[in-house]
C-alpha cells in the first residue's frame, strides 16, 4: 500500500507545481491607458509693429548759378559809377573827342571792378582796359573798342528791369562790330558814326 500512497502524492504534488508554474507565465494583459488627446493650443499671432514709412523729403531745389547770384546782389545804386562813366565815354565819341577816351576808360574800369561778384562788370572792366590802350588817332578801333564795352554793359542791364529802369538802349546798323548802346535821354547820339551821322540809328527794346 506504501508505494502506491507513494505514486499518488508524487503525482499531486507534480500536478500542483504545474498549475503553479501556469499561473505565473500567464500574466494579466498589459492595462492600455486611451491616449488623451491634447487639445491644440493655438500660438497667439504676434502682429509685427508697422514699421514707419520715412517722410519723403521735397525735392532739392537746383542751386542758383554763379552768374544769377552774382546779378541778383548787384544793385541800381551799385552800378551807377559805372553808368556815369560809360555816359562821359559814349559823349566823348558822339562829339568826336578820342582824345578824352583813354582816361575815361580807365575809370571806367576801375568803377565796374567795385561792385563785386557779377561776370557782366567783370567783362565790362576787361574791356574797358582794353579801350583805354587804344590809340585815339584811329577812330574806327576805338569806336569797335566801345562796342564791346557796350555789349557787356547791354548784358548786365538786360538781367534785371530794375537795372535798365529809365535808360535807353539805341542800335545803328551802320556801326562795326557790336551795334547796340546804352543813353540815360531818348534823344538818339550816335558814338559810332560821331558828328558825320550823330542821328543814324533806332531805338530798341530791351530783351527783359
Amino acid at each position: 500500500m506504501k508505494p502506491i500512497l507513494a505514486v499518488i502524492t508524487a503525482a499531486l504534488l507534480l500536478s500542483a507545481c504545474k498549475g503553479e508554474v501556469k499561473k505565473d507565465t500567464e500574466q494579466p494583459p498589459a492595462q492600455t491607458t486611451p491616449a488623451t488627446s491634447q487639445p491644440a493650443t493655438s500660438q497667439p499671432a504676434t502682429s509685427q509693429p508697422a514699421t514707419s514709412q520715412p517722410e519723403e523729403q521735397p525735392a532739392a531745389q537746383a542751386p542758383a548759378t554763379a552768374d544769377q547770384t552774382a546779378t541778383a546782389k548787384v544793385s541800381r545804386s551799385a552800378i551807377e559809377p559805372t553808368l556815369m562813366v560809360y555816359e562821359t565815354i559814349r559823349e566823348a565819341l558822339a562829339g568826336d573827342d578820342l582824345a578824352a577816351v583813354p582816361e575815361a576808360a580807365k575809370k571806367l574800369a576801375d568803377a565796374a571792378k567795385k561792385p563785386s561778384g557779377s561776370k557782366h562788370l567783370q567783362a565790362i572792366a576787361a574791356a574797358s582796359e582794353k579801350l583805354a590802350k587804344e590809340d585815339p588817332a584811329k577812330p574806327d578801333e576805338v569806336r569797335k573798342a566801345f562796342g564791346e564795352v557796350s555789349r557787356h554793359l547791354v548784358a548786365l542791364l538786360e538781367s534785371s528791369a530794375e537795372l535798365h529802369k529809365g535808360l535807353h538802349v539805341f542800335e545803328c546798323p551802320m556801326a562795326q562790330g557790336y551795334k547796340k548802346w546804352v543813353q540815360p535821354n531818348d534823344a538818339i547820339e550816335n558814338p559810332y558814326m560821331g558828328k558825320k551821322m550823330l542821328q543814324c540809328g533806332s531805338e530798341v527794346d530791351w530783351a527783359s
